[in-house]
């Protein structure tokens, strides 16, 4: 939970999420940078049924909870050898108790395939039967636009490596180690 200057936080997931995602793992923590006080959400879900996660991919989840989706962008990170194919998805406040505009990057796993974009990829992958049963992964990195996107893109870089054993064993499925 302490990675560099960011101090880690488990965040309580609400029951209404965990009733839609049905995960089978499911990380929710809140990094906050002793040095600076910028704050990041990190989320990790691992849902048997890929079709599960619909409800909670960003263009879907955050404009039911209000927010207005301003700008969509593919992104390729090079993290630890490997490459996460995502996006980065910029929100601004809809609603009176949201103050401040995200940036959410993105990224879902199918076991035994590769990181996609969005639920399109995903169902795509899903349509093999063997790795429909292995379910899919979404992996959210929030930031509030006050870190620029360099800096919002050194975070996400750290926590994924941070939490690349757990992301490698998603990735690798029932062949895993």
């Amino acid at each position: 939970m302490l990675i560099g200057e960011w101090v880690g936080s488990d965040m309580p997931v609400p029951p209404a999420a965990v009733a839609l995602l049905k995960p089978n793992v499911i990380l929710s923590r809140k990094f906050v940078n002793f040095r600076t006080g910028s704050q990041v959400q990190f989320l990790l879900v691992q849902c048997r049924d890929a079709r599960d996660l619909l409800g909670h991919y960003p263009p879907v989840c955050y404009v039911a909870h209000g927010w207005q989706l301003t700008k969509t962008e593919a992104q390729d990170w090079q993290i630890g050898g490997r490459m996460f194919h995502g996006t980065r998805y910029d929100f601004s406040p809809g609603t009176s108790d949201q103050t401040v505009p995200l940036v959410i990057s993105n990224f879902m796993l199918v076991p035994g395939a590769d990181s996609y974009r969005d639920m399109q990829g995903v169902d795509a992958a899903a349509k093999n039967h063997r790795r429909r049963l292995l379910g899919a992964a979404q992996i959210q990195v929030v930031t509030s636009e006050r870190l620029s996107i360099a800096e919002h893109d050194a975070v996400l870089e750290m926590l994924v490596w941070a939490h690349r054993d757990l992301i490698d064993a998603i990735g690798a499925g029932a062949s895993g180690p």
